[in-house]
């Protein structure tokens, strides 16, 4: 009879034992999760380098270097008709043979000299001119400034005419070239005072360095004048050679 109390009594505990907690039951609030569901950091795992940012570059803004004072605008004698035919301006208060400067921007025109003025030139900060009453001296007002003037240079070689400076051909001396009593060519450094006459002709109408490029006038070969080498030729250009002195019709002249 006790055989079969027993048998009862163990197989309730059993079955008591083998019962399971229900899926929908979670642990309590603050609980700690047994050791074997801890996850160590990985060894392996590299930090997110962070990468450092770069603001765009500023865009550079080129500089552009102000015009030359001879480019801003044009040097002129009024010869009673408008000098610039493409070029608005009011020239109604010129007077015929008087040296004038009109401005590029504003149209405004200023009286440089108030006489009679032969062709002038323009280059850097400067207007060059010949008076009409006293044509073997060069005069020259700086750009802006037109209420001074000074004399550069008395020819005595007689009257100057085709006055020329050019920057390109002479790049490193600031030469003036020109014609002295129609038979001269002549050149003067503005920069010493220095002159010479490379050649003197029957009649020089107007002559220049055009062949190549140098530093200084020293270095050309040879130069153009049109004029007449005697009275039995008409005017025409040549090509004089100024090593040895050699003149050639220019169109007998290879280039």
């Amino acid at each position: 009879m006790k055989k079969w109390i027993i048998f009862p009594v163990l197989l309730l505990l059993i079955l008591t034992a083998c019962q399971t907690v229900p899926a929908t039951e979670t642990e309590p609030e603050g609980s700690i999760p047994s050791s074997s569901s801890v996850v160590p950091p990985s060894s392996t795992v590299v930090p997110a380098t962070s990468v450092p940012v770069t603001a765009p570059p500023a865009t550079s803004v080129p500089t552009t270097n102000p015009p030359e004072p001879d480019q801003t605008g044009y040097s002129f004698v009024y010869k009673g008709t408008t000098p610039f035919i493409s070029f608005d301006a009011d020239y109604s208060d010129c007077t015929v043979g008087y040296l004038y400067w009109v401005d590029k921007t504003s149209g405004e025109v200023t009286s440089i000299m108030e006489e009679q003025v032969l062709e002038p030139i323009q280059e850097g900060e400067y207007v060059y001119y010949v008076k009409e009453e006293e044509p073997t001296k060069i005069y020259r007002t700086r750009i802006g400034e037109f209420l001074q003037h000074e004399m550069i240079y008395e020819s005595n070689h007689g009257k100057v005419s085709a006055m020329l400076i050019d920057t390109y051909t002479i790049r490193e001396q600031l030469v003036l070239q020109f014609v002295a009593d129609e038979k001269k060519f002549v050149v003067l450094n503005l920069d010493t005072g220095e002159t010479a006459i490379l050649t003197e002709q029957y009649y020089i109408q107007s002559a220049m360095f055009d062949h190549s490029c140098t530093d200084t006038w020293e270095e050309q070969t040879d130069f153009i004048f049109w004029g007449k080498i005697d009275e039995n030729h008409s005017v025409q250009s040549y090509r004089c050679f100024m090593k040895t002195g050699e003149i050639r019709i220019e169109g007998e002249c290879a280039d």
